[in-house]
């Protein structure tokens, strides 16, 4: 994450990191910013068409997808529209070569605060 809070409008510059020694593919479609729940056995939701529509398939989930080397670094943005006041995170999901999703998905960011009174 680029701060560590923003206002409803702005918008998340994400960093994503390959810090393994084999290549990843980090799904371009998958990327989604998700409040903290207070249960430490909430599930994560795979949700592609939020950013790559209703229509989605896996062929364009493995169109869409980013190699990232080991050391590799891509960025990408999500912008904030309607939040209520909270801690979030971003989920970055991680896939095989074939586009389906990897064993140790999602990759989770540090906690932000979404303040709908701030920077409007």
């Amino acid at each position: 994450m680029d701060r560590a809070e923003y206002g409803l409008h702005d918008v998340i510059a994400i960093t994503t990191r390959n810090v393994s020694d084999r290549a990843i593919f980090k799904d371009a479609c998958g990327t989604s910013r998700v409040a903290e729940m207070d249960s430490e056995d909430v599930e994560a939701i795979y949700a592609p068409h939020l950013n790559c529509g209703p229509g989605v398939t896996l062929a364009t989930i493995v169109e869409r997808m980013v190699k990232l080397e080991p050391g590799a670094s891509t960025q990408e943005t999500l912008q904030i529209g309607f939040a209520v006041q909270d801690f979030y995170r971003v989920n970055v999901w991680i896939l095989a070569a074939d586009g389906t999703l990897a064993a140790d998905t999602p990759a989770a960011s540090g906690f932000f605060t979404i303040l709908p009174s701030g920077r409007n």
